[in-house]
C-alpha cells in the first residue's frame, strides 16, 4: 500500500530520461509516446443521451395518457435499430 509511490517513481524516472535525452530502458516502455484514440466530442454525446432520455420520458407520458403503446417509443426503437 504505497499509494502509488512505485508508479510515481517510475513516471519520474521516465520523464527525467526523456527530458535529458538519456538512453534508458524506461524510455522503451509501452506508455512512452503512446497515442490514445480520439474520443467522441463530449457535447454531442451529452446532447444525444439527454435527448433520448427526454424522448423516453415523453413516451411514458404518452402511454399513460393514451393507454396504448407509444408512437415515440416505437420511433426511438426503430432509430436505434430495434
Amino acid at each position: 500500500m504505497g499509494d502509488g509511490v512505485a508508479t510515481s517513481h517510475l513516471a519520474g524516472r521516465t520523464l527525467a530520461a526523456l527530458i535529458l535525452g538519456r538512453d534508458d530502458p524506461v524510455t522503451a516502455l509501452p506508455w512512452v509516446g503512446h497515442r490514445s484514440q480520439r474520443w467522441e466530442p463530449e457535447p454531442l454525446r451529452w446532447l444525444l443521451v439527454n435527448a433520448g432520455l427526454r424522448l423516453m420520458t415523453l413516451a411514458d407520458t404518452e402511454e399513460r395518457l393514451t393507454q396504448r403503446p407509444s408512437v415515440v417509443a416505437a420511433s426511438v426503437s426503430r432509430a436505434l435499430g430495434g
